[in-house]
């Protein structure tokens, strides 16, 4: 399964705790779309003389255009882009095709407009169904328009529908976490992406909890909210197949299992990324720059070759996140016995603390074991 990402970095303001790439500048709009454009003309060029395990022979079966803000581009230059995406590249069958939008960008009018250049998925930015959390992170919409902005999509036909809500915010009790989930379950929709927040260095969040304007995040709310979450989708029948991604039965974001499960895809804009082979591209991440840089035929990427220690720990990484675990027969057969019976000795301890489990030849992490994700797989790299 293939993907093509496109990065559109423009948001209407920054909210608090984004690190991601974006800009609040109008000024450059138009002549990013243009790099855009030209990028896409110039990557299918490439692939041309990638060979067929590159994985790109088939054609693409996902669009995925994130940001920033994609909902703050107007749709005809959205639709400029999806075009030059169907134009450059062959699709496999009719992709799934997600766009991601701001509840205030959500109308009657771009939803029709959305709809007309093909897009069948959204993926809505509501945080939470509750005002002090959104005030706290600094989000423009309020919950009123969360809700209306859902079922508005779903009136116009959407049926496929993710949104995002964040836990661990200092000012959302147990109850109003609880409640942020009942709200996402009695709107049916069939796509939950959950994410703990997190105070990233040098953001507005941390400036302003650093000069006591804001309360600090508790690691012990946090923990508690992931509890709550768990115990929430095993209850409700949820598919719980990513750390921080749910779906009701197998409605899965195709797309961004492409990056879990290693798949090739191709990324388009300012800071994109793109994998395939043993290749890992990135954009440079300054919008005028990479505007710049397109336009004059100069170098806008960057790129490295992944050596056998570095796909093994790639993998390490995104599989244990995943619902399918770490398959160890794949790592003998791919890496070596070295590297299987290093996995072994490194994963018996996390496996004797109720962190992992072991079933059918994989492993897995425990619930109590999610909560430490990052670090378990970290300490299961293959290092110098």
């Amino acid at each position: 399964m293939a993907g093509l990402y496109v990065h559109i970095p423009f948001c209407r303001e920054a909210c608090y705790y984004c690190n991601f790439h974006f800009s609040t500048s109008k000024k450059l709009r138009q002549a990013y779309v243009d790099a855009l454009i030209k990028e896409i003309s110039i990557k299918k060029e490439k692939i041309k003389q990638m060979p067929s395990e590159a994985g790109f022979d088939k054609g693409f079966q996902t669009i995925y255009f994130g940001g920033g803000t994609p909902s703050q581009l107007p749709p005809d230059d959205l639709a400029r882009i999806a075009d030059a995406l169907r134009n450059n590249f062959e699709q496999d069958g009719d992709p799934e095709f997600t766009l991601e939008a701001n509840p205030d960008d959500i109308s009657a009018n771009v939803l029709r407009a959305w709809q007309a250049m093909g897009v069948n998925r959204l993926s809505i930015g509501i945080q939470s169904f509750k005002e002090n959390d959104l005030q706290y992170l600094g989000r423009r919409h309020d919950a009123v328009q969360a809700e209306y902005a859902i079922k508005s999509a779903q009136d116009m036909g959407f049926d496929n529908i993710n949104i995002d809500l964040i836990y661990g915010i200092p000012t959302q009790s147990e109850k109003d976490w609880e409640e942020n989930l009942g709200v996402f379950y009695s709107l049916n929709i069939p796509h939950l992406s959950a994410y703990c927040l997190t105070v990233e260095p040098k953001t507005p969040l941390h400036v302003l909890i650093e000069k006591g304007k804001k309360d600090k995040v508790s690691e012990t709310q946090a923990v508690s909210h992931f509890e709550i979450l768990i115990k929430f989708a095993r209850e409700n029948g949820l598919t719980h197949y990513e750390i921080s991604n749910f779906c009701r039965g197998d409605n899965f974001s195709k797309h961004n299992l492409s990056y879990w499960q290693q798949k090739p895809y191709l990324g388009f804009g300012a800071a994109a990324h793109s994998f395939y082979a043993d290749t890992r591209t990135w954009n440079m991440a300054h919008t005028a720059g990479f505007i710049k840089n397109i336009a004059e035929g100069k170098p806008f990427c960057e790129e490295e070759h992944l050596d056998l220690k570095t796909k093994y720990n790639e993998y390490i990484l995104t599989s244990l996140r995943t619902l399918w675990g770490c398959d160890c027969a794949y790592i003998t057969n791919h890496f070596g016995k070295s590297y299987s019976d290093y996995l072994t000795r490194q994963s018996e301890k996390y496996i004797t603390q109720g962190l992992l489990k072991k079933v059918n030849n994989s492993l897995y992490l425990t619930d109590k074991g999610k909560l430490l994700a990052d670090g378990i797989a970290a300490d299961l790299f293959m290092v110098d």
